[in-house]
């Protein structure tokens, strides 16, 4: 694996329209935006730059602090001093995405490109920023279809486990572009599935066994040249063991990147409900993409998604030893830790027909240092009482702008 470079975020002084940048400017995925020198063309491209722009530094000692793992203890504290709000990122990422493939299918190749290679580089600088945040929102955002939320979900995944396998700037950034892409030559047909409660017509399994090639054969058109991010897309729906379409290849035939997407897009769909089923438990559904008679999936990856997500992610609802219902906002320290959560709701009682009831007085708890235990997990679907996704992960001071 490549060495990873250093950076530095860009200094807002140093952007100015119709000025030449005094530094080369590049994204999370060490992609370069604007060469040292150049003309800053406009104010859009000032703003994505702001956003997303790093340059690259000189020596250790000018390294940013890390914003993963160990340093999101601290990220309610550090975010308080500047304007970042996940939220507002993700939905500008999931916008910008359901307007790419709008595009596509249109034929307008160029805004295609554009509109996507924009919103990489910002879902990058979110999942860069706080993980956690992203994770929670991609969990219980519900303003877009699975259409556009099933590919970011797809891509935040992909992201942390290319990062944690220690793949470089370029192979993260194929993956994560081929997880936002690869159901492209399968959306009419997904939105009749997300629906469907009976099985699949034969005319619907083809179509289905068809979409890896279909969904790579409109990049191509488009203008994608990327041969990582076209065979993963192509791959994604393989198996380790020989028994996924389209080609039927098997272990040491299939491309990194897709075994990272294959994993990412089932255990999506095992946590996602379906008009025909209930959704796993992401506890349920790693042990079952862990389990099985057969090697479906890349064991080495499979392992780094437990290791990333633990068995309680952000944005997963659990009931406590207290009878508070809480949503998870902090992954812990190792996958079977005990996380940091807000809680937000009482309990109700099935017995009585007690309904559940909002906290008085909502709060922040670290499962980690209270005596207070995890009694069970619910479904997105049951939990009906609203809160602030801004509160529950420390951004409630850029609510009010």
């Amino acid at each position: 694996m490549s060495q990873v470079p250093l950076y530095n975020h860009v200094r807002s002084g140093d952007l100015v329209v119709g000025k030449p940048v005094p530094y080369s400017i590049y994204d999370t995925y060490d992609r370069l935006l604007l060469r040292r020198g150049k003309v800053l063309k406009s104010e859009q491209q000032r703003k994505l730059l702001r956003v997303v722009g790093r340059t690259r530094a000189v020596s250790p000692s000018e390294q940013p602090s890390p914003t993963r793992r160990a340093a999101k203890l601290e990220s309610i504290e550090l975010n308080q001093h500047e304007h970042f709000d996940p939220f507002e990122q993700f939905f500008y990422c999931a916008t910008n995405l359901q307007r790419a493939i709008k595009a596509v299918w249109l034929g307008k190749k160029d805004e295609f490109r554009e509109r996507l290679s924009g919103m990489i580089s910002r879902l990058g600088n979110l999942i860069d920023r706080d993980a956690d945040a992203a994770l929670g929102a991609a969990q219980l955002t519900k303003d877009f279809p699975n259409r556009v939320l099933h590919p970011m979900r797809k891509a935040i995944i992909c992201d942390l486990l290319s990062r944690s396998a220690g793949m470089d700037g370029q192979q993260r950034c194929s993956v994560v572009g081929a997880a936002l892409t690869a159901n492209l030559g399968m959306l009419e047909l997904q939105d009749v599935l997300d629906n469907q409660h009976g099985g699949l017509s034969d005319e619907q399994l083809n179509k289905l066994h068809e979409h890896p090639l279909l969904s790579a054969n409109m990049l191509r058109r488009a203008g994608v040249e990327d041969v990582s991010w076209l065979r993963a897309v192509l791959e994604h729906h393989e198996r380790m063991d020989g028994s996924g379409y389209p080609r039927g290849i098997g272990k040491g035939q299939i491309c990194d990147e897709a075994c990272l997407l294959m994993l990412a897009d089932s255990f999506m769909a095992m946590v996602t409900p379906r008009s025909y089923r209930e959704a796993l438990t992401v506890r349920s559904a790693l042990r079952e993409l862990l389990g099985g008679k057969t090697v479906r999936y890349h064991s080495g990856y499979a392992k780094l998604l437990v290791k990333e997500l633990g068995i309680y992610s952000p944005g997963t609802y659990l009931r406590l030893s207290n009878d508070e219902i809480s949503v998870v906002a902090r992954r812990g320290k190792d996958p079977t830790s005990s996380p940091q959560v807000y809680s937000f709701a009482v309990a109700g009682h099935e017995k009585t027909g007690q309904p559940h009831q909002r906290l008085d007085n909502p709060r922040h708890r670290n499962l980690a240092e209270e005596d207070v235990a995890i009694r069970g997990i619910y479904r997105s679907e049951d939990i009906k009482i609203p809160f602030s996704m801004n509160e529950v992960w420390g951004y409630s001071h850029v609510v009010e702008k």
